[in-house]
């Protein structure tokens, strides 16, 4: 690898970074708001909450999955009008806002649900169709890297959802009250994200079908991909609320909100890795791709096993921290939901691979099978072991893709790629895991600092960090000398 491969890696970590940074900020604004939640609506008002606002991450993965991959890569190869594109972009995202509320209140009336909850769907389906039109400006954010608008406009948004919800809390509001709330952060968005996207572009509202046609062409196989997803990672919570009632809802829904927050670490990186996947790929520069999609791997596999091994141990601890111990019950769903993310972590990169390779066709393939284990196993683990058979189908199913596209030759390079990298950070986490368990395991600080450092000393020790890794490091903090 050349100088200018480290410094496209050192422009990935920095743009990682600050987006890392503002997600967290607005990560603790979420653990800070979901606390609340569970403590003052308690397991059947937080079961109602999760479950509605699993709709949210209906509309939020159909935009990064679907349309939102297609958009980024069509203008990075092509100088295409920023106001028509913007223009017919809301006018898209609403009809797919439509398409999800039409779906949500189809499951509300399948799935029985309680009277009450029929007047807070109706809120619900108003903050959908707002978000639409907001990811829709963000995606000119996301292109020409003003990212940081974002980030304000979210934060901004969140202290006002907290305030309103503090509020709500002191005066002994209802479910009924928070959801009329709700409304009013998402008008103050819109109305922000219309100023600052105006500083930039403003939209111009003329159907173009024949660019309809384009996208939809091009992106059709990710619509499956955002409807199986969709299945399989929430259809645990239809099922249980079906099954068990509201009450294991939330009970399971504190593991699943936990586990949710480690998502944006793999979100971050691709947000800036993929605009470069498509671009060397576009130019045939399949040694630079190879190269970015091994090393995302590799550093996404670094960060998540040692995570998921400290939080296996920790789970108790943490439900019991952050929620009180009425939730205790939710600690061995944690426990096991966790190793999910090692698969998500996986997933976020090959479905990026997929899409800058023109590979897409494959996606419904992989999440198409996944949903459909999760099915069936939740149906056979959740009757016999409620909210902890749930979490053991979820995780069975997360693994199924990356396990189906070894047997694919298309696909087989990014599943070997993979399973290359999770050797040596499963190793060392096999051996810090050990440590603690034998000569720490009670003791929530020491495993807290001390596990990492195990890790590290071990990952080195291995050479699960090379000389390569090394060098990228020095590029980063050396870079003037390097490049002497």
């Amino acid at each position: 690898m050349d100088y200018s491969f480290f410094k496209i890696i050192k422009q990935i970590i920095k743009n990682t970074g600050i987006i890392i940074v503002g997600h967290c900020i607005l990560g603790l604004m979420n653990v800070a708001t979901v606390i609340l939640l569970a403590r003052y609506f308690g397991h059947s008002g937080f079961g109602k909450i999760s479950f509605l606002n699993g709709f949210f991450l209906l509309f939020t993965t159909a935009q990064n999955l679907w349309i939102k991959p297609i958009l980024v890569k069509r203008l990075s190869a092509h100088n295409t009008d920023a106001s028509h594109l913007l223009g017919n972009s809301i006018i898209i995202y609403v009809l797919l806002s439509a398409i999800t509320i039409i779906l949500f209140w189809l499951t509300i009336f399948i799935v029985n649900c309680p009277a009450d909850m029929i007047l807070l769907a109706g809120f619900t389906s108003f903050n959908m169709l707002l978000l639409s039109i907001i990811s829709a400006y963000v995606l000119i954010f996301q292109v020409r890297l003003k990212m940081k608008y974002y980030i304000y406009i979210n934060v901004c948004s969140h202290l006002l959802s907290i305030t309103l919800l503090l509020l709500i809390v002191s005066f002994g509001g209802t479910l009924l009250h928070y959801y009329i709330a709700s409304i009013i952060p998402s008008i103050v968005s819109i109305l922000l994200v219309k100023h600052y996207a105006g500083r930039i572009v403003n939209p111009t509202f003329t159907i173009d079908l024949s660019l309809w046609k384009k996208i939809f062409h091009q992106s059709w196989p990710l619509s499956l991909t955002v409807i199986f997803i969709f299945i399989y990672s929430r259809i645990d919570q239809i099922m249980l609320i079906h099954m068990k009632g509201v009450n294991a809802v939330g009970t399971y829904s504190v593991a699943v909100k936990l586990v949710d927050i480690f998502y944006i670490i793999p979100v971050a990186l691709i947000i800036s890795v993929f605009p470069l996947l498509s671009k060397y790929f576009a130019e045939n520069k399949i040694e630079i791709f190879s190269q970015l999609y091994n090393l995302s791997f590799k550093y996404l596999l670094i960060i998540i096993f040692p995570l998921a091994t400290i939080i296996t141990f920790l789970s108790k601890d943490l439900i019991v921290l952050l929620y009180g111990n009425s939730f205790t019950l939710s600690s061995p769903a944690l426990r096991i939901l966790i190793w999910s993310e090692v698969f998500i972590f996986m997933g976020v990169v090959n479905n990026s691979i997929l899409i800058a390779a023109n590979k897409q066709i494959f996606d419904p393939l992989f999440t198409g099978l996944s949903a459909l284990v999760n099915v069936l196993l939740n149906l056979l683990l959740i009757p016999k072991f409620d909210v902890n058979g749930a979490a053991i189908a979820t995780v069975i199913a997360c693994a199924t893709g990356p396990v189906v596209g070894y047997f694919l030759k298309e696909t087989k390079a990014y599943s070997l790629s993979m399973f290359y990298y999770s050797a040596k950070p499963l190793c060392a986490s096999l051996i810090m895991g050990t440590i603690m368990y034998f000569y720490f395991f009670q003791n929530f600080w020491l495993i807290l600092f001390i596990a990492p450092c195990i890790y590290a000393a071990v990952l080195f020790l291995i050479k699960g960090v090379d000389r390569y890794d090394i060098r990228i490091i020095k590029t980063l903090i050396f870079e003037k000398k390097l490049a002497a």
